[in-house]
C-alpha cells in the first residue's frame, strides 16, 4: 500500500503539497514518539504503585508535588 500511495502522491500532487505532507508526517512521528515516552513513564509510575499496594506498603501520593521530601518548613506545628 505504501508504494501505491507514494506513486499517487508523486504523480498527482504538486511538489509543495508533497513537501507539506512529508513535513506534517515528520511532526506527527515526533509527537507520537514523545507520547510513547510519556506513556512509558506513566506506566512505570502506576506499575510501582500497584506493586506497593499489592505488597501492603504505605503509599503517600502528593498531587501538589514534592512528595516525601517536600519542604515542610512552612507548615504549622500546632497540628
Amino acid at each position: 500500500m505504501g508504494r501505491l500511495r507514494d506513486w499517487l502522491v508523486g504523480r498527482y500532487l504538486p511538489s509543495w503539497a508533497v513537501q507539506t505532507i512529508l513535513e506534517e508526517n515528520r511532526q506527527l512521528r515526533s509527537q507520537a514518539e514523545e507520547l510513547r515516552r510519556e506513556y512509558r513513564t506513566l506506566r512505570a509510575y502506576t506499575d510501582g504503585l500497584e506493586h506497593a499496594l499489592r505488597h501492603g506498603m504505605h503509599v503517600e501520593v502528593n498531587v501538589e508535588g514534592g512528595g516525601a521530601y517536600a519542604d515542610r518548613s512552612t507548615e504549622s506545628t500546632d497540628g
